[in-house]
């Protein structure tokens, strides 16, 4: 009786203890335990995973608190599919998310053989401005409407860029791996948020989500579409958030930045907030600065960001992976005039971890007769403002080993030359005694532009020329060496100049003369003006790299 009556008694208080926590285990908790064995395997964390759901007329009237009572924080709410089929349930299903406090986002099935730009405006008229609080809109990539891969990235792409031109926000691009991979084979979409269809109940590769390129993780995770809600009748898809929920917040339309917590937000920048955002910074052009196409962009920063990516006023013009240590890009602007220019900068895992910007002034092209030998100007297009100016050796189309010897003949009004490889300054001389003569060892070899632009007394640009050339491996290994830089003494000798402070091929008088101290007397440089800055830059170029893309 008495091992009866304690078996009786142990049965009961286990059942009060199971009653007990279901009844404070929260609806997040819920969700999360209610989740398939597969999805949870794929969950490194649980407490930063945020549930949410997308839905169409397909679901219904839908009890919009009652949803949010089981613990979905988000919802992302169709427009259309394409612009043939208006979803009647939109405006209801946008203004019950909003009132229930769920974290709302529209989304359009689009059509690639519907005209893009009408699709995007469609979606604009039918959402209406965003709202404080709302996640930027989401293109649904799934149907190729006969079209084939070039033409339905090139379809994508101009409906993002009408969105992020109307609202000033990133758009979410809405894909399942195998439809990108086969059917869109486009990797320039690698900074959009990426949400990916991932089905745990019939994948028949290894279960967790494979991401298509360009993408190394995806932001949410659409892993059923036969899940079931409260307040919903029926199947609907469900979704996962990679993040907290202040994650997800951090996302939406007009989330006011707080410095501080760790996380370089959309308006902050290495600036304006250099406890979140890593060191960027740019090295050409500077802040204020007036120019001519084409325009080039060079940006230092924290060796744990991978990748930076170039905005013109909101429009993506250039991106740049992890050099030696800068970024470069040259762009060519067709609207001229004030430019805000912001670069943001990525680390391996996609995440936003700095930003620098500048305001510059992109000057209109020089018209020949102007006095000016600027732009793309040289003696063969305009006799009347560029000198002229031709290589003695290397000649054009040659193939030669390194160390390379540069000679340029010019007429006597040249003071100074100013070597470039591709779109990388590296070496100037001065010595005319010499042709100007340079001696350098190139890092990367192969084909190469060289370009030598003339500079007057005044350091007045008065010419250019170009000619290719084909870098081959150095025939004696002893024939040059590079010396290492010491920044205590106050020469450097037999080295040329590799991306130091010089300026880019549109240099004016005022930029050129902030580097006449450091131009070359044939193979040694003036020490008279030497800062601190420049034989550190000096130290870290003794390679020949010139510390960018291409050396």
């Amino acid at each position: 009786m008495s091992s009866r009556f304690f078996a009786l008694f142990f049965l009961l208080v286990s059942l009060l203890l199971i009653a007990y926590s279901c009844g404070t285990e929260s609806p997040e908790e819920r969700l999360y335990n209610q989740l398939p064995f597969e999805v949870k395997s794929c969950i490194t964390d649980r407490n930063k995973i945020v549930h949410g759901i997308d839905v169409s007329y397909y679901q219904g009237t839908i009890d919009w608190n009652k949803v949010a009572q089981e613990g979905h924080k988000f919802a992302f709410i169709r427009v259309s599919d394409g612009l043939n089929y208006i979803d009647s349930k939109f405006p209801q299903n946008w203004s019950g998310a909003k009132s229930a406090g769920i974290i709302r986002g529209a989304y359009q099935f689009f059509r690639p053989n519907l005209d893009a730009v009408s699709q995007a405006q469609l979606l604009l008229d039918k959402m209406g401005p965003l709202e404080k609080g709302d996640l930027p809109p989401v293109i649904d990539v799934e149907n190729t409407g006969n079209l084939t891969p070039s033409e339905v990235s090139t379809q994508v792409g101009k409906w993002i860029n009408h969105i992020e031109f109307k609202l000033g926000v990133k758009p979410i691009i809405y894909t399942g791996y195998y439809f990108w991979k086969d059917n869109v084979k486009s990797t320039a979409f690698g900074e959009y948020l990426l949400w990916l269809a991932w089905y745990h109940d019939y994948q028949d590769t290894s279960f967790c989500p494979t991401t298509p390129d360009p993408w190394t993780k995806w932001t949410f995770w659409q892993w059923t579409s036969s899940g079931t809600v409260a307040g919903i009748s029926g199947n609907v898809d469900r979704n996962i958030f990679d993040g907290t929920l202040d994650e997800l917040k951090k996302l939406t339309y007009l989330y006011e930045d707080v410095c501080g917590d760790s996380y370089c937000g959309e308006k902050e920048t290495y600036q304006n907030c250099p406890s979140d955002c890593l060191m960027m910074d740019f090295i050409t052009p500077k802040d204020g600065e007036e120019l001519r196409n084409p325009v080039l962009f060079k940006i230092e920063a924290d060796s744990n960001i991978v990748k930076v990516n170039y905005y013109a006023d909101g429009y993506l013009f250039g991106t740049s992976t992890k050099p030696e240590t800068y970024f470069a890009t040259e762009y060519t602007f067709n609207n001229l005039g004030d430019r805000n220019i912001l670069a943001e900068g990525f680390n391996s895992t996609g995440k936003r971890t700095g930003a620098v910007s500048i305001k510059i002034k992109v000057l209109p092209e020089p018209k020949c007769g102007d006095g000016e030998c600027n732009g793309n100007e040289n003696f063969s297009s305009c006799d009347a403002d560029c000198v002229n100016i031709t290589f003695i050796t290397p000649k054009d189309g040659e193939v030669i080993h390194n160390p390379v010897t540069f000679k340029v003949s010019t007429p006597d009004s040249v003071k100074s030359v100013i070597y470039t490889a591709d779109i990388y300054k590296f070496a100037t001389s001065s010595d005319r005694n010499s042709d100007f003569e340079v001696n350098y060892k190139f890092n990367v070899l192969g084909n190469r532009k060289i370009i030598a632009d003339a500079f007057d007394e005044n350091q007045k640009r008065i010419g250019t020329t170009s000619i290719n050339i084909t870098v081959l491996e150095e025939e004696d290994a002893t024939a040059y060496d590079i010396p290492e830089t010491d920044a205590g003494t106050d020469t450097i000798e037999d080295i040329a100049i590799s991306d130091t402070n010089e300026t880019t091929e549109d240099s004016t008088a005022t930029d050129i003369k902030e580097n006449s101290d450091i131009l070359t007397d044939n193979t040694h440089i003036a020490k008279d003006a030497l800062t601190t800055d420049v034989l550190k830059r000096q130290q870290e170029d003794s390679s020949g790299c010139g510390c960018s893309i291409i050396e």
